[in-house]
């Protein structure tokens, strides 16, 4: 089974999950699974079509929003935001996984900095306590910070 890290109270990330995974999903008071893995990434892995089964057999929400490692697109921060906010509601959780949950991370923060919810800053040291160093993004974070509306 593969370990949910927290990043914030709302938000837990994963490497590639497992089956059992999504039962553990539940008991947190996750509403929602969002796979950030473009289909065949690795040989053998999951489709998103198998993994919006298993999390449909589960009562769990699902979004697929694949990026491809280092290519997060504006498309790809709005449809995040948007997942999110549909997986938070009712104080819900939400589950994100990749192949190692950077790239879940990575799009969770610039999700947050684009929305106005959370600083550079925060989403920094929320990665970081979660293990995951979003330093070599700061320069993207701190533009999508300054072009956000007032």
């Amino acid at each position: 089974m593969t370990p949910l890290k927290p990043v914030s109270d709302r938000l837990y990330v994963a490497g590639q999950i497992a089956p059992e995974n999504f039962s553990v999903a539940v008991e947190k008071g996750v509403h929602m699974v969002i796979c950030n893995r473009p289909d065949g990434e690795s040989p053998g892995q999951p489709t998103a079509q198998q993994m919006a089964h298993l999390a449909k057999e589960h009562g769990l929400s699902f979004a697929h929003i694949p990026v491809a490692g280092g290519q997060i697109t504006p498309d790809a921060i709005a449809r995040m935001e948007r997942a999110l906010e549909e997986g938070w509601r009712d104080n819900g959780r939400v589950l994100a996984y990749c192949l190692s949950g950077m790239r879940s991370t990575a799009l969770w923060a610039a999700a947050m900095v684009a929305s106005k919810r959370q600083g550079v800053a925060d989403v920094v040291s929320a990665a970081q306590m979660a293990g995951y160093d979003l330093t070599p993004l700061a320069p993207m974070l701190h533009m999508l910070e300054a072009q956000r509306p007032s």
